[in-house]
């Protein structure tokens, strides 16, 4: 009786450890979502400024005679 009743708490403690390493994997998941996304409009960001930068007339004058 009490080798049951250790197994039937065993299986239970498991049960909590996988629920609960199941909510900890699905966070995790749900972060790497939110800096995916940030990383991609951060590289979008980043392509549009140097596209306007290179459409841009420089505006540093030379200071060397010609």
């Amino acid at each position: 009786m009490r080798l049951r009743h250790q197994d039937k708490e065993d299986r239970r403690e498991h049960a909590q450890q996988v629920r609960d390493l199941e909510t900890t994997v699905r966070a995790y998941a749900n972060q790497i979502q939110a800096l995916a996304l940030r990383n991609s409009e951060l590289t979008d960001d980043n392509t549009r400024l140097r596209q306007h930068l290179g459409q841009r007339e420089p505006n540093v004058t030379s200071l060397t005679p010609r």
